[in-house]
């Protein structure tokens, strides 16, 4: 994704413009640059105005979201759990996230989270290409093709590399808790899920807690003390397609009809022995598509 023009709107009326050019690419829910707009104090932002080309599509779009003001401001005057602030900050941030289809999303982020505030879908546009790049001299399919190549050269991947038909479903919840083997004492447990969302938890109990569910994981990290006492760590990494397919399998697409799911993980053994299940309450699926990052700690 390209970035050709955008502003965000704060409370007091002044407008800010946000960075254009540059191949933006990341996580869904991780910014791909940092930058500070504005002064470092300011009112709070009240809408967002965005158009960007989509490298993959050959396309561009426009879309216009406002913020959700009674649940921004609850977010920056509340802290969350983090392992090692206490207290913790509370978001100081914002993330924008730009999507295959015209998906146009905003969080608010901070050390010890993340949180989805809110998306919309936007419009396709056709302006003229040397309005918007003028200064790349290149054939458009030529431009487009050089900068798709560095992005796979980059192994860009995951729920940032999603098809169009999967950002329909990325911000759907479901109810569903974490179970895991082969831990004694957790230490640190902290998930990303596929809506961009960041926490971290003091115990799996707390997974799955809101009344509302969550929305599956994309990747996990967990430290632990196994049953010798030895400290160790992993990092889950799921494709969020396999999550989606064995879902509905478990469930149904319709939402009403959707029961709790556990997902279990085992690190009881070895990094190659990880075993991790998705499962309903009469049917149990092995994951296949789960990478694993095991490591010994000091």
């Amino acid at each position: 994704m390209i970035v050709t023009a955008g502003t965000l709107q704060l409370a007091d009326g002044s407008e800010i413009p946000i960075s254009i050019g540059g191949v933006k690419h990341s996580d869904w829910g991780q910014g791909a640059s940092v930058e500070l707009l504005g002064s470092l104090a300011k009112s709070l932002p009240v809408g967002l105005r965005a158009e960007w080309f989509s490298l993959r599509e050959d396309r561009f779009f426009i879309a216009s979201l406002s913020v959700p003001q009674e649940e921004f401001r609850r977010l920056v005057s509340e802290t969350s759990f983090h392992p090692k602030l206490d207290p913790a900050p509370s978001p100081d941030r914002l993330v924008i996230g730009l999507a295959p289809g015209g998906h146009l999303a905003l969080w608010a982020a901070g050390a010890a989270s993340t949180v989805f505030l809110t998306s919309t879908q936007g419009e396709p546009q056709t302006p003229e290409w040397s309005s918007r790049f003028p200064e790349v001299t290149l054939p458009r399919d030529e431009f487009i093709r050089i900068n798709l190549e560095e992005l796979q050269l980059q192994n860009v991947g995951g729920v940032a590399t999603a098809t169009s038909d999967l950002w329909q479903r990325v911000e759907d919840r479901q109810k569903w808790k974490l179970l895991t083997a082969g831990i004694a004492d957790l230490e640190m447990l902290s998930i990303r899920f596929a809506n961009g969302e960041f926490a971290y938890f003091r115990a799996e109990s707390e997974v799955g807690s809101s009344a509302s569910g969550s929305a599956l994981p994309h990747k996990i990290e967990l430290q632990w003390r196994d049953h010798n006492g030895d400290r160790r760590g992993a990092r889950l990494e799921f494709s969020i397609e396999e999550l989606f397919a064995v879902a509905d399998q478990l469930t149904g697409r319709d939402s009403s009809q959707q029961y709790p799911l556990s997902l279990s993980v085992d690190l009881a053994d070895a990094p190659r022995a990880v075993t991790v299940t998705l499962a309903s309450a009469s049917k149990v699926v092995l994951l296949q598509q789960v990478r694993c990052e095991y490591t010994l700690l000091r």
